[in-house]
């Protein structure tokens, strides 16, 4: 049996988000806000990476950033019917003003 960490493109957490989503709870929403925020970090470490010359950890940072990102915004917009994109302070905002109905 193969190494369920030696899958390149997919991890625990973002399989994880995706059942999230699933179950169809909203109390996973600021979870899944950390997680997205997560995968903009990733993807901002790439470009610092590829700048200072280190091509091949960008290229791995990116990919692991682009599927964090991925696997947030599925999991966001399925949980909400919300299409905020990229854009951490709308998710923020919308459930800042929504937990109330979720708590």
């Amino acid at each position: 049996p193969r190494d369920l960490h030696s899958f390149p493109t997919r991890r625990s957490s973002d399989l994880l988000a995706e059942a999230l989503a699933g179950i169809d709870d909203k109390r996973a929403v600021p979870y899944l806000i950390d997680y997205l925020t997560e995968g903009h970090s990733k993807l901002r470490m790439a470009q610092s990476l590829a700048k200072a010359g280190n091509r091949e950890q960008a290229l791995k940072m990116k990919r692991e950033g682009e599927l964090i990102v991925g696997a947030a915004l599925f999991s966001l917009e399925a949980l909400t019917e919300k299409n905020y994109g990229n854009d951490i302070a709308k998710w923020r905002a919308w459930w800042e003003q929504n937990k109330p109905y979720y708590q």
